[in-house]
Protein backbone atom coordinates (compact mmCIF):
# COMPACT_ATOMS: atom_id res chain seq x y z
CA UNK A 1 0.00 0.00 0.00
CA UNK A 2 1.31 3.34 -0.50
CA UNK A 3 -0.09 6.39 1.28
CA UNK A 4 -0.03 9.95 0.33
CA UNK A 5 -0.10 13.00 2.55
CA UNK A 6 0.24 13.10 6.21
CA UNK A 7 2.50 10.89 7.50
CA UNK A 8 1.50 8.95 10.82
CA UNK A 9 2.13 5.74 12.99
CA UNK A 10 1.17 2.06 11.34
CA UNK A 11 -0.11 -0.09 13.49
CA UNK A 12 -1.06 -3.75 12.03
CA UNK A 13 -3.99 -6.53 12.95
CA UNK A 14 -3.14 -9.05 15.37
CA UNK A 15 -1.84 -12.04 13.92
CA UNK A 16 0.13 -10.09 11.51
CA UNK A 17 3.69 -8.19 10.76
CA UNK A 18 3.97 -4.56 9.39
CA UNK A 19 6.76 -3.11 8.01
CA UNK A 20 6.86 0.63 6.47
CA UNK A 21 9.09 2.54 4.66
CA UNK A 22 8.71 6.54 4.10
CA UNK A 23 10.15 8.89 2.61
CA UNK A 24 8.58 12.37 2.95
CA UNK A 25 4.92 12.62 2.84
CA UNK A 26 5.19 8.97 1.81
CA UNK A 27 4.84 6.10 3.38
CA UNK A 28 5.01 2.67 2.02
CA UNK A 29 3.19 -0.76 4.16
CA UNK A 30 3.60 -4.41 3.71
CA UNK A 31 1.05 -6.41 5.92
CA UNK A 32 1.67 -10.03 6.20
CA UNK A 33 -1.14 -11.54 7.75
CA UNK A 34 -0.60 -15.37 9.65
CA UNK A 35 -4.11 -15.88 8.90
CA UNK A 36 -6.42 -15.33 5.71
CA UNK A 37 -8.40 -12.34 5.75
CA UNK A 38 -9.23 -8.79 5.37
CA UNK A 39 -6.29 -6.76 5.08
CA UNK A 40 -6.21 -3.91 7.16
CA UNK A 41 -4.19 -1.69 9.06
CA UNK A 42 -4.21 1.66 11.26
CA UNK A 43 -2.98 4.66 10.50
CA UNK A 44 -2.87 7.45 13.38
CA UNK A 45 -2.06 10.68 12.47
CA UNK A 46 -2.48 14.02 14.42
CA UNK A 47 -6.04 15.26 14.93
CA UNK A 48 -7.24 17.66 12.24
CA UNK A 49 -4.61 16.31 9.99
CA UNK A 50 -6.18 15.32 6.08
CA UNK A 51 -6.88 11.35 5.81
CA UNK A 52 -3.66 10.45 2.73
CA UNK A 53 -4.32 9.28 -0.66
CA UNK A 54 -4.15 5.47 -0.54
CA UNK A 55 -3.39 2.79 -3.51
CA UNK A 56 -3.09 -0.47 -3.62
CA UNK A 57 0.09 -1.70 -5.42
CA UNK A 58 0.81 -5.58 -4.97
CA UNK A 59 -1.25 -8.19 -3.36
CA UNK A 60 0.17 -11.77 -2.62
CA UNK A 61 -2.46 -14.74 -2.27
CA UNK A 62 -2.01 -17.99 0.03
CA UNK A 63 0.93 -19.23 -1.98
CA UNK A 64 2.75 -15.95 -1.98
CA UNK A 65 1.88 -15.56 -5.51
CA UNK A 66 1.34 -12.11 -6.85
CA UNK A 67 -2.06 -11.18 -8.11
CA UNK A 68 -2.09 -10.26 -11.70
CA UNK A 69 -5.18 -7.51 -11.22
CA UNK A 70 -6.13 -5.03 -8.30
CA UNK A 71 -9.52 -4.15 -9.18
CA UNK A 72 -10.88 -6.02 -6.75
CA UNK A 73 -9.58 -4.62 -3.80
CA UNK A 74 -10.41 -1.25 -2.75
CA UNK A 75 -8.82 1.10 0.05
CA UNK A 76 -11.30 2.56 2.89
CA UNK A 77 -10.01 4.99 5.07
CA UNK A 78 -11.82 5.71 8.18
CA UNK A 79 -12.07 9.08 9.99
Amino acid sequence: MELVGTPGNVLGPELSEVLTYSRGDTVWVFVALRQAGLIRFTLEVAKGSPAPAARVLQVADGANQLRTQLEDYAVRVNR
